[in-house]
């Protein structure tokens, strides 16, 4: 018998390891991230970063945008095999159906709203946890915006009266952001680059430039909002690094670092208020919160109302209208408080979400927003398994967003466009990535090929 028959006839072997790694590359999602599909990722998060570009173009740009964004994805989504999280699905149903729900006085806003929402919370969030390395791109587009809202600030000492333009009491705006929306921007690299000064070797100037853009965009905002949310990014962002400090020599480091991070915020405040300090009406978010601080310890409550009459009358507003209908509310965007700008939305999304929709629509919105902390200790754990600085900065980002995004919602109200929303669906495919357990596969032993 020849040597050929005999490879015929003899037993093919299949060890259990390459039949379980050939069946897992199969039944996962196959990405295919070529750069015209980084290219559109890229190209949309910057626009969609770039809030306030709708007003110098149209209100709908953002939403305009998609219509290109889909027609070059279109062939990448096509070719994929899809990986659905039915979590995000069903939260996302429950939150747009309760938009519709509650909005039963006005139909036609109400379907519009649960549309924008349902776009949102199942359309982006599947996309980025389909495609994590698209989600790369995006976060390539939050950097370079980062340094593009910088430059825009720096333009002011070579165009006369740009400043001045740009400004309002106490808050820096740029083009692409009016002030008390370009702190949102800073503060969503603000983890991944204090992580690459700390940890990565050699010492990483572009982490620096980087660190020092993000502070700059968040201060020269001056919300108040931003002030009280920084103590929680420096708490965060000390349990990471502490988390990296395997000898003394490392925690001599982190403490060196501490000491001369708050003699820069010194000598940057300080230079600030020389810079600025002739321009009327300029009270930065410091010093708004310490005239906050100084009423409320000397006054109580009383100090509250006269410090911010407008909040503390949203909150006592929105606390009657959840008595009329805590369970359906009365629409998204009703619940409203006259003030000298005209009426505004309570700024307090949870309040706002339980007024408007009802408690099963702030349920669902917690569902949506809150469904990833199961996770969170999975996640920390496979994070440290990362040699790369870069990757480890990254998921230790994301998870900061995340619940950033959640803090956010005590001071802010809810909004149903992209801006508010790209980074936080980013962020959450970075996290899904890393903290979903995967599937167990069925366990082969030997695979014997007869004749």
């Amino acid at each position: 018998m020849s040597e050929r028959m005999l490879a015929q006839h003899k037993p093919l072997l299949i060890d259990a390891a390459s039949l379980r790694a050939y069946l897992s590359r199969e039944r996962q999602p196959q990405e295919f991230s070529g750069a015209v599909a980084r290219g559109a990722v890229y190209g949309l998060v910057m626009l969609l970063t770039c809030a306030d570009v709708k007003t110098i173009t149209t209100l709908y740009v953002h939403w305009w945008a998609l219509v290109p964004f889909l027609a070059l994805l279109f062939p990448t989504m096509l070719r994929a095999r899809w990986h659905l999280n039915w979590s995000i699905l069903f939260g996302g149903l429950v939150f747009t159906a309760s938009v519709m729900i509650s909005g039963w006085q006005d139909p036609k806003y109400a379907a519009e709203q649960a549309l924008k929402l349902a776009s949102i919370c199942l359309g982006s969030f599947l996309f980025f946890q389909q495609f994590p390395s698209l989600g790369r791109s995006g976060f390539t587009a939050i950097r370079h915006a980062v340094y593009l809202n910088t430059a825009c600030l720096l333009s002011m000492f070579f165009i006369p009266g740009f400043a001045a333009w740009q400004m309002a009491p106490g808050r820096w705006g740029t083009v692409l952001h009016t002030p008390g929306s370009l702190w949102r921007v800073g503060i969503l690299t603000l983890i991944y680059a204090g992580y690459l000064v700390y940890v990565e070797r050699p010492f990483s100037f572009r982490g620096l430039l980087l660190f020092s853009c993000s502070c700059a965009v968040i201060y020269a905002d001056g919300s108040r909002t931003a002030m009280f949310l920084i103590p929680l990014s420096v708490v965060y962002l000390g349990l990471v690094l502490l988390r990296e400090t395997r000898s003394a020599r490392d925690t001599l480091q982190l403490a060196f670092l501490v000491v001369a991070g708050i003699f820069a915020a010194g000598f940057f405040l300080d230079a600030r208020s020389q810079m600025f300090g002739t321009y009327a009406d300029n009270a930065d978010a410091l010093t708004r919160i310490g005239q906050f601080s100084d009423r409320l310890s000397s006054e109580g409550l009383y100090g509250l109302v006269d410090s911010d009459p407008v909040r503390y009358e949203m909150v006592r507003s929105t606390v009657e209208k959840i008595k009329e209908d805590p369970f359906f509310g009365n629409g998204i965007g009703t619940t409203r408080v006259s003030t000298s700008a005209g009426p505004m939305v309570v700024h307090m999304t949870y309040l706002q979400l339980w007024a408007d929709l009802g408690i099963f629509g702030l349920l669902a919105y917690l569902w949506v927003t809150c469904s990833w902390t199961p996770g969170l200790r999975r996640a920390f754990l496979a994070i440290r398994n990362y040699r790369s600085a870069k990757e480890r900065a990254l998921y230790y980002n994301a998870v900061f967003i995340l619940v950033f995004f959640v803090f956010s919602g005590f001071f802010h109200p809810i909004s149903t466009e992209w801006p508010e929303w790209i980074a936080f669906a980013i962020a959450l495919g970075f996290f899904n990535e890393i903290a979903v357990p995967k599937k167990e596969k069925r366990r082969f032993l030997v695979v014997k090929a007869a004749n």
